[in-house]
């Protein structure tokens, strides 16, 4: 490298950071700031060391009981923080990794992972309201885990019933990477961290919110200068399709795809024309169906009812077609909680079972501006990777209003 192209990379990165620096003294982004976030969970496997003398029957003395973690599952985090210089601040949270649940009304499991965390934070203030930041510290994660198992009353059992709970804390590193937009007092951040407990690593990857009273209320970045940008509410009607994919010989579904009314609500911000940020709620319906039983064809058929929710978080990327009417895609990630339930007449044989779940979920769909502020709206959504369901996939329309 020549003398003069040096001088050159010395003054190109003398400017830039000057810059950050001057965007962040502009910003006085500085002080005590409280925020929460949604986010998606990974737990792997978790050791319990202390076991109950009437754990599982032959279980070796001593030997420590490993239960497998969960993936994806739907977790929150609620943060308070300082910033008292750009560069550094510290920060504590608390953890909630989400549940697992499994089983019936009579028999199931259960496990649960939730903590604490004060880590010290290290800012990169970068232009356009931009930071990206480091933080390391101490963390505290407790999981709980219960396992129980009674005698049906219509049923003879031979064992007795059992129900035992396990528990332990443990203490340790945590660390994670993120960045954050402001917008005025406020700020959205995404971030990455992980923790340890015994047996597992683990993760958080997270979207939210905080917010700052003494910051200074900024302007937006020049690309979020938009007239289309703001806040904005919707709602809407629609079709749940349940999509059951089949069961074994014993019990044939006389039908595989139910369909029952759906309804959502949804609140969102749009950046610009073509990209927005949306979290909502969908109620997918109840669905009923039969099973047919070939071992007793004299007798009546099991009926099987389905019930869901859905909470949900995506970002929609819009492509104009004309200046009122547009198509639009959605990819994020939903936790869908289905309750499945089987009875056969006369007899009330109620069994739930709980299927929780969050996983990628993506929509198309098409929007049509009906004026200034309101707009006409038509997708269709799908959700899969569950246990009760094959796949569930919403049809809606329905009206989007900005605030």
């Amino acid at each position: 490298m020549t003398h003069e192209n040096s001088g050159r990379v010395r003054v190109a990165a003398t400017l830039f950071f000057l810059a950050c620096a001057g965007n962040a003294a502009a910003a006085d982004w500085f002080g005590l700031y409280a925020g929460g976030s949604i986010a998606q969970g990974q737990v792997g496997q978790v050791r319990f060391d202390q076991l109950p003398e009437n754990f599982i029957f032959g279980w070796p003395a001593g030997v420590p009981f490993t239960v497998g973690g969960f993936d994806h599952e739907l977790s929150f985090k609620a943060m308070l923080g300082i910033r008292p210089i750009p560069y550094l601040g510290a920060e504590v949270a608390y953890v909630d990794f989400g549940h697992i649940a499994h089983g019936y009304e009579y028999d199931g499991l259960r496990m649960k992972v939730r903590g604490s965390a004060a880590t010290a934070v290290g800012y990169l203030p970068l232009p356009w309201n931009v930071d990206l930041f480091g933080k390391a510290g101490i963390g505290r994660l407790e999981a709980v885990y219960r396992a129980w198992s009674k005698c049906p009353p219509y049923y003879a059992c031979i064992g007795p019933d059992v129900d035992y709970r396990l528990a332990r804390t443990d203490v340790g590193f945590v660390g994670g990477i993120g960045a954050q937009l402001h917008l005025g007092k406020a700020a959205v951040r995404a971030e990455y961290e992980r923790f340890t407990i015994a047996g597992g690593h683990p993760r958080l990857l997270s979207i939210g919110v905080t917010y700052a009273p003494a910051a200074t209320d900024t302007p937006s970045p020049f690309w979020m200068r938009s007239p289309g940008s703001g806040w904005y509410v919707g709602a809407g009607t629609g079709l749940a399709e349940y999509k059951l994919g089949g069961y074994t010989a014993t019990y044939p579904l006389i039908s595989d795809s139910l369909r029952d009314f759906s309804y959502h609500a949804l609140l969102g911000y749009r950046f610009n024309r073509y990209v927005a940020l949306e979290g909502g709620y969908e109620y997918l319906g109840q669905a009923n169906d039969e099973l047919g039983n070939i071992f007793r064809p004299y007798e009546a058929n099991y009926h099987e009812v389905f019930r869901a929710n859905a909470y949900k978080l995506d970002a929609r990327a819009t492509l104009p077609i004309t200046a009122s009417f547009g198509a639009f895609a959605l990819l994020g990630a939903s936790t869908l909680q289905v309750k499945q339930v089987f009875y056969q007449p006369p007899y009330v044989f109620s069994h739930p079972i709980r299927d929780d779940a969050t996983h990628a979920f993506y929509g198309v769909g098409l929007q049509y501006r009906l004026t200034n502020h309101l707009g006409l709206r038509l997708q269709w959504e799908k959700f899969s990777g569950f246990r009760a369901v094959d796949s569930v996939r919403n049809y809606s329309l329905g009206l989007e209003a900005d605030l």
